[in-house]
């Protein structure tokens, strides 16, 4: 039987987080939450918290976002890099075995070649994306011996899930048309028991370390396939409307020139219609493959569980 770990968990209180420290806890582990503190006095606060640990768990995050709320680059730079950077060298310095950083596959932008997996080069477009590739980098470098973890997951869902999946239960309750944008376009999710069950191979298993891994439960789902499970989770009938690609192009269009004519909101416009058109598939196989993981939550029943009121 594995012994008992005392995990550090940053972003503990997070949608992530809550499920992670339950399930450390479930599997007889102390947990450590951490608290999200500033340089530098702050660090003595957490350098308490990694001196006897085993393993720290990076879940704190600057949440991708769309709408007019979003972050600055600065902003996400400083949360999702320079401050995961500043983490993981308190671990080395406290003499942490195993560090462990949530990254996102937004780190690989918009690639040519679905699925995506660890070979696929990262391109990232947004400043969220540009944000964990460097929260990546800084890990690696502040721990060059070794001990690191990187994990790429898709969007995450799951019952109080956040986002775009908290938006799309939204427009099922108001009764309102679901964009279909058609068979060709595909994207991939992970529910949120698969990638907590993952993240704990990624502490435990030392297979797993100084490794990047690319993961997911297994299935793509097109829009009209989400929103019929997903509605009838919420006991009510999805509608939709098939939106053309080109009726896609010629949005992407007009606010790439938007964003030409120095309108703010032209980027975002553009980054909106560009994730519509386009779907994202991802390859987790040789996570499961080289590590013997088999997520253990079915991705329609877990989606079901996610959408339910």
């Amino acid at each position: 039987m594995q012994h008992a770990l005392t995990v550090a968990v940053t972003g503990a209180s997070g949608f992530v987080g809550r499920a992670a420290c339950a399930r450390l806890r479930a599997r007889g582990h102390d947990v450590r939450p951490v608290p999200r503190v500033n340089e530098p006095r702050g660090a003595e606060a957490v350098r308490a918290l990694f001196h006897g640990a085993d393993a720290v768990l990076h879940l704190a995050a600057l949440a991708h976002r769309t709408g007019g709320d979003q972050p600055t680059e600065q902003e996400y730079m400083e949360s999702n890099a320079e401050h995961a950077g500043r983490t993981a060298k308190l671990a080395r310095e406290c003499g942490v075995r195993r560090f462990v950083f949530m990254s996102s596959v937004a780190v690989y932008g918009a690639p040519d070649r679905m699925p995506v997996d660890e070979e696929t080069p990262l391109l990232p477009i947004t400043a969220y994306g540009r944000s964990k590739a460097r929260g990546e980098a800084l890990v690696v470098q502040a721990l060059e011996a070794g001990g690191w973890v990187i994990l790429r997951p898709p969007v995450v869902h799951g019952p109080g899930q956040p986002g775009n999946l908290a938006r799309l239960a939204a427009v099922i309750d108001r009764g309102l048309p679901i964009p279909d944008f058609g068979p060709g376009i595909r994207r991939s999710i992970i529910a949120l028991e698969n990638l907590v069950d993952a993240t704990m191979v990624a502490l435990c298993d030392p297979r797993a370390a100084g490794r990047v891994w690319t993961i997911a439960d297994g299935t793509a789902f097109t829009v009209r396939e989400l929103g019929t499970i997903a509605a009838a989770a919420r006991g009510r009938h999805a509608r939709f409307v098939r939106i053309p690609v080109a009726a896609l192009r010629a949005g992407r269009a007009i606010a790439s020139a938007l964003s030409a004519g120095g309108i703010p909101a032209g980027d975002r416009l553009a980054e909106d219609f560009r994730r519509l058109g386009t779907g994202f598939e991802v390859d987790g196989t040789r996570f499961m493959r080289q590590l013997d993981w088999t997520p253990p939550a079915d991705p329609i029943t877990a989606m079901r569980a996610a959408f339910a009121p």
